[in-house]
C-alpha cells in the first residue's frame, strides 16, 4: 500500500473536532486527489502525466469496479489535506464469490501527521467500504504500520519475499574481495546449471514465453480446484487489466503446458528491473511436482536473461512453501498484511488461508 504518512511524533495538541471525512467519487474527483498526492509527497516527481494515467488505471478502469476513495479536511480549509482509497477486488472462497477492497494511497499532509487525524481517516474509510464489502485488507508501507497496528483488524498474516541466486558473483562480491568472488562465483554458477539440467533432464512439461492473456487464462482460472484458501480472481480480464494497461511497467508472462495439450498448467507473471526478476503473481493448478518444475523452468530462463536474481512475494500455503524450497528460493524478508473481515463472513472463513500477491496491490 503506497503510504506518505510517517507518524513517529504526534502533536498531542490537535483538536479532535477540527478533522472531517468527506466522500468522492473516482470518476470525478481525479485533480482534487492528484492535488491531495501532491501536497502530501506521494505523486511522481516527474509532473503529473504519470499521476494522471496511474490514477485512471487504477482507479476508474478496473473491471472488478470502481475505487472508493475518502478525503481528510480540516474545518478551516475547504480543500483536502488526506486521501485513503479503497481499489475493488473480487475473491473466491470454495464456490462462493466474495467482494473485497485493497486499501491504497494512505497519505496525510505533512503538517496535520499526528495520531489523531490519521486514525479518523482510515477509522471512516474502512467502516465506509465495510458497509457493501465482505472484507478489505491493505499492505502498509512501512511508515504506516503503525497506525494499522493501533487500527482494528480480524487477521494479520505475513506476506514473504522468496529469492532465489540465480548469478552468484554480484552477491559474492559484497562479501569476498573480488579476486576471490570471480572464481567461486563462476564455480558455484557451474554447480548450480549442471544442477538444473540433471532435475529437468527428464520433464515432459513444456515452458513459453507469452506477451498477452488468451482465452487459455480463463480455463486455468475456471478449472483451479477450490479449497479452503481465499483467492483473488485473475480471470483473463483481471490478467489484461492488472499487468497489459498497468503505466510505466512491462510484464512478461511464462506459461507451461502438459505434453500433447496447449492448456495451461502454471503461469508466472514477471517483471525485470535491471538485475533483478521478479514473479508478480503466479497460479498453478499442476501437481506439487509440477510446480516444482515449472519453478526450475522459470530458473533457467532467468539464467538465460542474464539476471543475478529470482524473486517472489507470496502468502505461501505449506505445499507452495515446500515446492519453493525445492526449487533453492529461501525466505528473504516478511511484511504484514491486515485483514479486516465483515460480521457476516468471520466466522467461515477463521480459519482459511488468503493467498496473496503483488497482484493483488497497486504496485
Amino acid at each position: 500500500m503506497s503510504s506518505a504518512t510517517d507518524i513517529s511524533n504526534p502533536s498531542a495538541g490537535a483538536a479532535k473536532d477540527s478533522y472531517v471525512i468527506d466522500s468522492g467519487v473516482a470518476s470525478t474527483d481525479r485533480e482534487r486527489v492528484l492535488d491531495v498526492w501532491r501536497g502530501a509527497e506521494l505523486g511522481s516527481t516527474g509532473g503529473n502525466g504519470a499521476d494522471h494515467a496511474r490514477y485512471d488505471w487504477f482507479y476508474t478502469r478496473n473491471p472488478q469496479g470502481p475505487a472508493q476513495i475518502s478525503f481528510l479536511r480540516h474545518v478551516s480549509e475547504p480543500a483536502p489535506i488526506g486521501f485513503l482509497g479503497v481499489g475493488a477486488r473480487r475473491f473466491a472462497f470454495e464456490h462462493e464469490s466474495l467482494s473485497a477492497g485493497v486499501l491504497v494511497d494512505f497519505v496525510v499532509a505533512p503538517q496535520h501527521r499526528s495520531v489523531y487525524p490519521a486514525m479518523k481517516l482510515q477509522r471512516a474509510g474502512r467502516s465506509d467500504a465495510l458497509r457493501h464489502l465482505d472484507f478489505l485488507y491493505g499492505l502498509p508501507a512501512p511508515q504506516a504500520v503503525a497506525i494499522c497496528k493501533r487500527l482494528e483488524h480480524e487477521r494479520v498474516f505475513d506476506l514473504s519475499r522468496f529469492a532465489r541466486v540465480i548469478r552468484s558473483q554480484s552477491y559474492l562480491r559484497r562479501h569476498l574481495p573480488r579476486w576471490l568472488a570471480f572464481p567461486i562465483g563462476a564455480l558455484s554458477d557451474a554447480l548450480d546449471g549442471a544442477w538444473l539440467t540433471l532435475r529437468l533432464l527428464s520433464g515432459r512439461l513444456r515452458g513459453a514465453w507469452v506477451s498477452s492473456f488468451d482465452a487459455r487464462f480463463d480455463a486455468l482460472w475456471s478449472g483451479r480446484h477450490a479449497s479452503g484458501s481465499i483467492v483473488g480472481v485473475r480471470d483473463r480480464a483481471f490478467l489484461e487489466w492488472r499487468f497489459s494497461q498497468q503505466p510505466n511497467h512491462a510484464y512478461r508472462t511464462f506459461v507451461v503446458t502438459r505434453p500433447g495439450s496447449e492448456a495451461l498448467a502454471m503461469y508466472f507473471v514477471c517483471e525485470q528491473v535491471g538485475s533483478a526478476l521478479t514473479i508478480k503473481d503466479l497460479l498453478n493448478i499442476g501437481t506439487d511436482a509440477e510446480f516444482t518444475s515449472g519453478l526450475l523452468m522459470l530458473v533457467r530462463e532467468a539464467r538465460g536473461l542474464g539476471v543475478n536474481t529470482l524473486s517472489v512475494e507470496v502468502t505461501a500455503t505449506e505445499n507452495l512453501r515446500r515446492s519453493l524450497l525445492k526449487a533453492q528460493f529461501s525466505v528473504r524478508s516478511r511484511r504484514p498484511v491486515f485483514c479486516m473481515i465483515g460480521a457476516s463472513l468471520r466466522t467461515r472463513v477463521a480459519d482459511a488461508d488468503f493467498y496473496i500477491t503483488q497482484a493483488d496491490e497497486d504496485i
